[in-house]
């Protein structure tokens, strides 16, 4: 292969990784659009989004459609303030999870900017800014419902639409040659193979110690099951690559409690029926 078309190789698989990585989602967004009574968008309006637990701020003016949008925030929980001269101050407030594009219209009324108005948003019947549909396992969930093997891919599974697939499908679990737990989800009728996870990973420094485990260090655990695939074009439309890998890496110590007779060394001499176990 010539040095011109191994760089292109290069940049293309460059690209695709580049691409992967992407869509990993781990932000959201909020839109909206601002308007007075009588429902005429109102430009320039100062719209403050800050996260509160972090206390991060972004403002941006509504454009010359009443418009505003903020993309790729970080999830947690936000206060919107959106402020005009001449127009009362409305403030309202929202959680945001992994992919949310939530929308946030405010009506601003003629009054003192010292006026404000706190606006309760709630989930709208339709979502007509993504057509992406997404559900979130809440925190209390991960916390609280047992899963066995501790594999997220269990609660997941449990999400509306969700099912298992097929048994003896390719990511059950349950196949003679594998050795993974089960990354089976089938999505509304989807084929459990088109979904993707990245890393799967578990760690005993995330663990507490074992009931059982009272002395010595504490039992190792890491468990790491990962993969990729990858492809793009070699010669331009004659000649594509195309490669995926999974691997699963685990190393887990084991707790079990034993009886020792009393007369094992340090436990004395125990004597039954003119039997003994001697030290």
């Amino acid at each position: 292969m010539s040095a011109t078309r191994w760089r292109a190789g290069l940049a293309a698989l460059c690209l695709v990784i580049s691409s992967a990585a992407v869509a990993q989602v781990t932000t959201a967004d909020i839109v909206g659009r601002v308007t007075d009574s009588s429902n005429a968008v109102l430009p320039g309006a100062t719209v403050t989004v800050e996260n509160v637990g972090t206390h991060e701020t972004r403002v941006a003016p509504t454009n010359e459609s009443g418009d505003y949008a903020f993309t790729l925030l970080p999830i947690g929980t936000y206060t919107i303030k959106i402020e005009l001269q001449g127009f009362s101050t409305q403030n309202a407030r929202l959680a945001l999870a992994a992919g949310d594009r939530a929308r946030v219209d405010a009506k601003l009324q003629v009054g003192a900017v010292a006026e404000n108005v706190t606006v309760t948003g709630e989930s709208p019947l339709l979502q007509t800014d993504t057509a992406t549909l997404s559900s979130l396992v809440t925190e209390k969930a991960v916390q609280d419902l047992p899963v066995n093997g501790r594999n997220f891919v269990r609660l997941v599974q449990l999400v509306p639409g969700a099912t298992e697939g097929v048994p003896n499908s390719l990511a059950s679990g349950t196949r003679p040659d594998d050795r993974r737990q089960t990354s089976a989800i089938s999505i509304n009728g989807a084929l459990d193979n088109q979904n993707n996870q990245f890393e799967f990973n578990r760690n005993d420094r995330f663990d507490a110690r074992n009931f059982f485990a009272t002395t010595g260090p504490k039992p190792a655990l890491d468990q790491n099951q990962f993969g990729g695939s990858v492809g793009g074009p070699m010669v331009r439309n004659k000649t594509f690559f195309f490669g995926d890998f999974e691997g699963f890496r685990s190393t887990q110590g084991v707790t079990f409690v034993s009886t020792v007779p009393m007369g094992a060394p340090g436990f004395g001499t125990i004597t039954s029926t003119g039997n003994s176990i001697p030290r």
